[in-house]
Formats: C-alpha cells, structure tokens, sequence
C-alpha cells in the first residue's frame, strides 16, 4: 500500500504517510539507492528497520526528490538538497516525512500500554492535568519528539526544557526552554487506529 494519508497542515508544508505493508523486495522496486545507502541498508539487522529505511526513500520519491538529495548532519538531523527543511520518523508499520519550506519536526508513535510508565520521565506535573489516557500520553511524546526534532539542539530535556500547554483557541503548543532562550511552537496533532502523530512549525 503506497500513500496511506497526504496531510497539509499549511500551505507550505506537506506530511507524507506510508503504511508499511509490502515486503522488502517490494518496497525497494523502483529505488536507485546510492552505495551510501545501500551500504546502510546492509547494516541493519532487523527487517523492520530496513522497510522503515526503504519506505522514506519512496516517501522521498512521491515527494519529487531522488535518495541522493537526502543528507544527515552531526547531530543526526536530515536535510535536503534544496531550500525545503524536513523531518523524518519511523514506529512499526508506519513511516512519515513532513517537508515544509519552515524548520519543522515531526514524530509518530504506536500507542502502547508501557507509556503510562515511562510518563513521568518525560511529563512536568503541570502537563500530567492535560493529558491522561495512553492515546494523549502518546500524543504528548509525539509534540516533544517533534520540538527536539526541529530544535535539534544537545542537552535538551524533554521533562525540564519542553513544555506542552494549550492555547486561547485550544490548540497544544510548546514552548522550548534553548540556550538561546524560549521557542514557542505550534502543534498539529493527528490520529488514526493505534498510532499518534505530532507535527512542529516555529509561531
């Protein structure tokens, strides 16, 4: 199955999502990997990661761009040959590159039981009143994963730096406490069966 949701948030920025039903072989047909990728693709030792790693590139290339237009920096974070900023992520079945002409991050994240107790590593008690149910936990690692994304700065604590907060029109933001001082971000939130996923563009 290619596309399973194209999203625009905006005029400028486009999410693209693909759920990962095909084998391997399949999700490579049509690909002209660099030795760079091919390479890292060798590497991985789980068959998840692999379609993971192949289903971006095809995200990529329903987005007009080739795998070599794909780079990463020092700090792990993508960029992309051209002007456009993008973010990239990968839980399970599903995968997501949000391109925008904005710095953007993007998360998503399969909803699971454990996140009830992982919550208090990553939530200060004054978001805990917001968010209760496993789907908002997860929602709510997804707004951080995504801040952390597009801020990609060292050092940053999702429970001490990120905070999730709801506006005068009930829309989730979050503020990022950077060494350069606060980043207030704005937040789309979306779900589908199981999976959470949160998108950050700067205010």
């Amino acid at each position: 199955m290619p596309i399973y949701k194209h999203l625009t948030p905006n005029d400028n920025t486009t999410i693209y999502l693909w759920e990962l039903t095909e084998s391997e072989k399949e999700l490579h047909q049509g690909l002209v990997l660099t030795s760079y990728c091919e390479n890292r693709l060798s590497q991985m030792q789980s068959t998840m990661h692999r379609k993971g790693f192949l289903g971006v590139r095809q995200l990529l290339k329903q987005a007009g761009y080739a795998p070599h237009n794909l780079s990463y920096d020092a700090m792990g974070k993508p960029h992309l040959s051209d002007e456009n900023f993008i973010s990239i992520s990968h839980s399970f079945e599903f995968v997501a590159v949000a391109i925008s002409s904005q710095e953007v991050g993007i998360d998503l994240e399969k909803e699971r039981p454990k996140i009830q107790t992982i919550a208090p590593k990553f939530l200060h008690p004054s978001e805990c009143a917001l968010l209760s149910s496993d789907r908002m936990l997860t929602t709510s690692w997804c707004i951080k994963e995504a801040a952390y994304k597009l801020i990609a700065q060292k050092g940053l604590s999702f429970l001490n730096h990120i905070r999730i907060a709801k506006s005068q029109s009930d829309h989730l933001v979050s503020t990022v406490q950077t060494a350069a001082g606060f980043v207030i971000l704005k937040n789309w939130v979306y779900h589908w069966p199981n999976y959470s996923c949160a998108l950050a563009l700067k205010k």
